[in-house]
C-alpha cells in the first residue's frame, strides 16, 4: 500500500498543490526540487513512489532520478508535459513508466496513484 511519496517538482507553485491534494488524501509526502535533493530523501525516508517530473533544474533530470531510483526499488510516476522526452528516454534505456499529462490537477494525479498496481 502506497503511504509515503516523493515529489520531485521545480515548480513550488505546482509542488504545494500537489502535496496539499496527496495530504489530504492521506498520504505523507516528501518534496525536493531537484535530482539531488530526491535521492538524499530517498536514501533516508521509507519512500512507496515518487512522483517526477522530466525537467526539473539541478544537475539530474527526472529520467536520471527515475533511474536513481529504480535501482534502489522505488517505483515512480512522471507528471510531465514533455511526453516526447519521456518516449525518447524510455526507448533510450529501456524501461515503461507510468504518467500523468500536465497540465492535471492534484486530484487526477491521486485517482492515478490509487490504481497503481504496486
Amino acid at each position: 500500500m502506497i503511504k509515503n511519496i516523493l515529489l520531485v517538482e521545480d515548480e513550488a507553485i505546482i509542488a504545494l498543490d500537489i502535496s496539499l491534494e496527496l495530504e489530504s488524501n492521506g498520504y505523507k509526502v516528501s518534496s525536493a526540487d531537484n535530482g539531488i535533493k530526491a535521492i538524499e530523501i530517498a536514501e533516508k525516508e521509507d519512500i512507496d513512489l515518487a512522483v517526477l517530473d522530466i525537467k526539473i533544474k539541478g544537475e539530474m533530470n527526472g529520467v536520471d532520478v527515475f533511474l536513481k531510483l529504480k535501482e534502489m526499488g522505488i517505483p515512480a510516476v512522471f507528471s510531465t508535459a514533455n511526453i516526447d522526452i519521456l518516449n525518447k528516454s524510455e526507448e533510450e534505456h529501456n524501461f515503461n513508466a507510468k504518467y500523468i499529462k500536465k497540465p492535471f490537477n492534484a486530484k487526477e494525479l491521486g485517482e492515478l496513484i490509487e490504481k497503481l498496481d504496486l
